[in-house]
């Protein structure tokens, strides 16, 4: 028994001893300079992250008003779905919601965040020449409309040429499902095959020669 009480008593001592210095070895820590660093970078990191937005202002929508020329009533939506990942990307075009679609007047109404009524606008207006090459005629975002193309236009063979001539391969394949002519001739008297074949476009010349 004595041997047994000397081994517990002399384990709770160093037991004790190693708990004090653990302690202290704690206590140390706590007003080092190195904690006090981590600190100031865990607080610094924190002041700039930006404020979680409120659900009122998250949550809020914008009306987009895009109408069109006649001529995409034989669209699918489908293709208006890559039209505007064209322009808009696919994190906007998967953020879109479809409200409305009156084939008869062809216009298209969507609701998108009103953060990315911006970012839209700036988008139009950066791609403006290319969007009246595909018929798209005006886009309204809220209250700001911004006309696009005149609505008595209807040369679809001559955006073709351009589009051609800007290398643009989507364009024209949505402009030969728009019923654009790819015999008709620019003018010089150039076919879109020939321009296509001018500007060393293979890819495109491969779209007109199969039809899109």
């Amino acid at each position: 028994c004595g041997v047994l009480k000397h081994l517990t008593n002399t384990y709770l001592s160093n037991a004790q001893t190693e708990l004090t210095q653990y302690i202290d070895s704690v206590d140390e820590f706590s007003e080092s300079s190195q904690l006090k660093h981590i600190r100031s970078t865990i607080k610094e990191k924190l002041s700039s992250l930006p404020a979680a937005a409120s659900p009122t202002t998250s949550d809020q929508k914008k009306p987009v008003v895009i109408k069109l020329n006649d001529r995409w009533e034989e669209m699918t939506l489908t293709n208006f779905k890559r039209v505007l990942q064209y322009y808009f990307g696919h994190i906007v075009t998967d953020i879109f919601t479809i409200v409305e679609i009156d084939k008869g007047s062809v216009i298209i109404t969507l609701l998108i965040p009103t953060s990315l009524s911006q970012s839209l606008i700036d988008a139009i207006n950066n791609n403006k020449e290319s969007m009246s090459r595909l018929g798209i005629l005006k886009v309204a975002v809220d209250k700001d409309a911004i006309p696009i193309r005149r609505e008595n236009d209807n040369d679809f063979n001559t955006s073709l040429h351009e589009s051609v001539k800007a290398g643009d391969s989507f364009e024209v394949s949505m402009l030969l499902q728009l019923r654009a002519d790819p015999n008709s001739k620019d003018e010089r008297g150039k076919s879109a095959v020939e321009i296509a074949n001018e500007g060393g476009h293979t890819q495109i010349k491969e779209i007109l020669l199969t039809g899109g």
